[in-house]
């Protein structure tokens, strides 16, 4: 017998004992292993399903982007077909260069560090601005709600789809 084991490496290991179990050898050859009882691989299976599950799933933080807008004022048809006749009327409308028609844009404008932000939601519903650096141009009741005079002004945006 010590013929045939000669050659291979004989890798005798003990197992833990269990009030249950008594020692019992491992003969392996080859590479060395290890072996784990089923009651250990279990308790480990279920204490990493455990700490899976109760982990909370992070939110994506709310991302706004700076933009540059201007306002418009006179009676014009705009690219969606909905015609805008200057103030008083209620609906919210931006105009926008490349956003589909209908996206709906939330904004948020403070005038000053110490004045409180406005937020507001509108809705594309033209085509432009055609000066270069800006990037949506407000009508008129879109730039009264968020507190915009007659000027161009960095305000913030997030686009919430449609």
């Amino acid at each position: 017998m010590t013929r045939l084991l000669a050659p291979a490496l004989v890798l005798v290991a003990l197992v833990m004992p269990s009030p249950s179990r008594p020692l019992t050898p491992i003969v392996s050859t080859g590479t060395p292993s290890v072996s784990v009882p089923a009651a250990v691989r279990e308790a480990a299976s279920r204490a990493a399903n455990l700490t899976r599950k109760t982990r909370p799933v992070p939110k994506p933080p709310v991302v706004w982007d700076t933009a540059v807008a201007s306002t418009f004022f006179e009676a014009q048809s705009p690219a969606s077909g909905r015609y805008y006749h200057g103030e008083g009327h209620g609906w919210l409308l931006v105009a926008h260069k490349t956003l589909p028609l209908g996206t709906r844009v939330a904004f948020r404008y403070h005038a000053s560090k110490s004045a409180p932000w406005k937020t507001i939601e509108a809705v594309v519903g033209d085509r432009g601005p055609y000066v270069s650096g800006r990037t949506f141009d407000l009508a008129w009741a879109t730039a009264q709600a968020l507190g915009i005079g007659d000027t161009v002004v960095t305000l913030e945006y997030r686009v919430l789809g449609r």
